[in-house]
């Protein structure tokens, strides 16, 4: 070979290897790129970030070696819409607006004008975003994404100015299924909460929980959906969100709208409904997500309640995710009243003031709470804390029962609780004396339920006979009431129990006496209290 095509030879595999080098760093740059747009559309915003910095840093050096060949505009338009992407809107429209300044690829123009406009919409420039949109559009292939896109910020550009032809341009965008379709329907529906449309608003709601590609979505959806409840109520909210199945989402995603849908009909006030949707979406996963849903109609189920019987459905509701912590705490708790009533069906009367309580405070079922405090004054109406029950029945009680409670309070004129409740003074000793004996019963007879509660199964027992054979016997028997009362108030347990209880139900005063020791029938010194004032516990004796 001679010296001259020798030359030639090595400038040519020179060229050919420099344009390979080139090649191949804009193709990691490309390929860096779209792993940043997968991880984008994942809502992996940090993976993201990190792919889109390596893209431009490639882009860049490609660009610099070789600002001249045929692959720079397209390394000039990527990195343009990384730097999009990152935010960095600035640098993105003075990367964009070189691509136009020195490409004459139409469709990479296209690119650069829609890309260069919604940099302008970014920076607060939608006045000028208006024609390299309007530039782009024409560019672009008809039907593309980048014509979908182009369409999506011309919208928000005419939206911005105040130009109500923004929408149509959005929904335009919208109907093309897809990501872009998502951020459109996002768009729609915060603008529309924005001006009070809630044409506009629930409509592009109740499209985007049915768009297959809104799922990675669901957190930008869902706090919409809580500003369109506070906006236009959660009845109007909850039936834009789908009822039943959404193809394509995943089935811990479509609980979630499930969930939320029950959690606007609660608010709305509509519980039989919220129950229901919740149940439905606890149907549809067995997760984590699941066992919230339970949880919270078990929930609106005890505030609903207004029989003993109601707690067999709540333990059915709950069963199923007993792996939810939530869940298992409840089924704990209803367990917990259950064996509070089965104690004051064996005669420990307190159980049943213990069990009025507890379905108020804790259960948070008030309906539940005021018919055991109703069954208290009935089955212990002899004792000083009958009149406590009532009080805290008229708390909880609906208007048309009010008269007939403060009747029967009235029956207790005299008593240190309806003496508080009506703002007199009531003496001081007495109502001490009567606080802390029943204090004492209460949360004595209460650890013990707990710790049954947590070492039996999750059953629910005879609650619901409870109330009626309670009531039954407090006609047929009173002693053993009456005894029961006795052991209640001195908060005994064990053989020494069952050795008063005995003494007492043979009327063996005497053989009481043995079994108690002095210190256990002394009360506190009412003498240190005389001329105190009780403290008054707020939520039992006020008077509505």
């Amino acid at each position: 070979m001679s010296p001259r095509r020798r030359s030639a030879t090595v400038l040519l595999l020179t060229l050919l290897v420099g344009a390979c080098g080139y090649f191949n760093s804009y193709y990691n740059a490309q390929r860096r790129f779209s792993e940043a747009e997968r991880a984008a559309r994942r809502g992996a915003t940090s993976e993201a970030t990190s792919a889109y910095a390596d893209a431009i840093a490639r882009a860049a050096v490609s660009y610099r070696k070789h600002p001249d060949s045929r692959w720079s505009d397209d390394a000039l338009l990527l990195i343009g819409r990384a730097r999009f992407a990152m935010g960095e809107h600035e640098a993105a429209r003075a990367a964009l607006g070189r691509v136009l300044e020195q490409s004459r690829d139409r469709e990479l123009r296209a690119a650069a004008a829609i890309y260069l406009g919604a940099a302008l919409v970014r920076l607060g420039r939608a006045d000028s975003a208006l024609a390299p949109l309007a530039q782009g559009l024409t560019g672009a292939e008809t039907g593309s994404e980048l014509q979908a896109l182009g369409r999506l910020w011309l919208g928000r550009a005419h939206l911005d100015r105040g130009d109500p032809a923004g929408w149509d341009e959005l929904a335009t965008a919208a109907a093309r299924a897809g990501p872009l379709a998502t951020e459109a329907l996002l768009e729609q529906a915060a603008r529309g909460i924005a001006v009070g449309d809630s044409v506009r608003g629930l409509h592009a709601l109740a499209q985007l929980t049915r768009e297959e590609a809104a799922e990675s979505r669901l957190d930008s959806t869902l706090a919409l959906v809580r500003r369109a409840a506070s906006a236009w109520g959660g009845t109007r909210t909850a039936a834009a969100l789908p009822g039943g199945e959404i193809d394509g989402w995943q089935s811990d995603t479509r609980t979630r709208v499930g969930l939320e849908r029950a959690l606007l009909l609660a608010s709305a006030g509509d519980t039989a409904a919220a129950i229901a949707a919740a149940l439905t979406a606890a149907e549809r996963s067995a997760g984590t997500i699941s066992g919230q849903a339970r949880e919270l109609a078990a929930g609106w189920l005890l505030g609903v309640a207004d029989s003993i019987g109601d707690l067999v459905r709540v333990r059915a509701v709950l069963l199923p995710a007993v792996t939810h912590e939530g869940a298992l705490r409840q089924v704990r708790r209803v367990r917990t009243l259950d064996v509070l009533l089965d104690r004051a069906r064996g005669g420990q009367t307190a159980a049943l003031f213990a069990a009025a309580e507890f379905a108020r405070d804790t259960l948070r079922s008030p309906g539940l709470a005021h018919q055991l405090f109703l069954a208290y004054a009935d089955v212990g109406a002899s004792t000083v804390w009958a009149p406590k029950a009532l009080l805290a029945a008229l708390q909880l009680a609906v208007e048309s029962e009010q008269v007939e409670l403060r009747q029967r309070i009235r029956q207790y004129g005299g008593n240190p609780y309806v003496a508080a409740a009506q703002g007199e003074s009531p003496d001081p000793a007495a109502y001490s004396a009567a606080e802390e004996r029943l204090g004492r019963a209460v949360e004595a007879v209460r650890t013990d339920a707990a710790a049954a509660a947590l070492a039996g199964d999750l059953r629910v027992g005879r609650a619901v006979a409870v109330l009626d054979s309670l009531r039954l016997l407090a006609r047929t028997d009173s002693m053993r009431l009456r005894c029961g009362s006795l052991l209640d108030s001195l908060t005994l347990h064990g053989i020494r129990a069952d050795s008063v209880r005995a003494a007492c139900l043979r009327s063996d005063s005497a053989g009481i006496t043995r079994f108690l020791a002095i210190d256990t029938l002394q009360l506190r010194d009412s003498v240190a209290t005389r001329g105190a004032r009780p403290k008054v516990v707020r939520d039992t004796l006020q008077a509505p």
